[in-house]
C-alpha cells in the first residue's frame, strides 16, 4: 500500500452538518463506555464541547475537514478534522480531532491511508508533530496508531470501584 488509495477534499457546509452531528454521537458514546459521563444527556454535552472548540463551526481558525474519498471511484468513505495547534498549546503540531470510516469500508486500509494523507497535509503546513487523543477501549484505531508509529504522550487509567 506505498501509494495513496484516497484523497481528501475540503468539506462543504452541506457535509459538515451531518458530520458534526456524528462526532457529537460518538464523542458522548466514547465518554461514557469510557465510565467519564453518565449517558442521561451526554449528545447535549458533547455538542457543547463542540460549541467551545469551534465557535463559528467549520470556519473556526485552524481547523481543516475534509471527506475522504476512494482514490479510484471518487466514492465517499469518510471524513477527518485536523487541526493547528499553538505554539503556547501541549503539544503544538498538527492534531487529529476525529476521524470516522464509514462502517462499509473499515478494515479495508482506508483509514490508513486517511492518517498518512493527514501527516502529509501537517508536513506541508510546516508542522512538526501530529498528535491525538483516542479512547482506549477502541483497541482497533489504538492498535492503527501503534503500526503508524504513534506512542502515548501521557495515559489516564481508570478502575471503576
Amino acid at each position: 500500500m506505498g501509494t495513496l488509495m484516497i484523497r481528501l477534499v475540503q468539506m462543504n457546509e452541506e457535509e459538515f452538518e451531518p458530520f458534526a452531528h456524528a462526532i457529537a454521537i460518538n464523542y458522548a458514546d466514547g465518554k461514557v463506555k469510557s465510565g467519564s459521563w453518565d449517558a442521561d444527556n451526554s449528545i447535549g454535552r458533547a455538542k457543547m464541547v463542540l460549541e467551545e472548540i469551534l465557535p463559528q463551526g467549520m470556519k473556526t481558525r485552524n481547523h481543516f475537514f475534509y471527506t475522504i474519498q476512494d482514490g479510484g471511484n471518487g466514492e465517499h468513505v469518510g471524513s477527518i478534522w485536523l487541526g493547528v495547534r499553538e505554539k503556547t498549546e501541549d503539544p503544538p503540531g498538527l492534531w487529529v480531532w476525529d476521524i470516522m470510516i464509514d462502517e462499509k469500508f473499515r478494515r479495508k486500509g482506508y483509514g490508513r491511508q486517511a492518517m498518512l494523507a493527514a501527516e502529509n497535509l501537517g508536513r506541508e503546513m510546516g508542522q512538526n508533530s501530529i498528535s491525538l487523543h483516542v479512547f482506549g477501549h477502541n483497541r482497533a484505531a489504538v492498535e492503527l496508531y501503534r503500526s503508524l508509529g504513534y506512542e502515548p504522550a501521557s495515559i489516564v487509567m481508570t478502575k471503576q470501584l
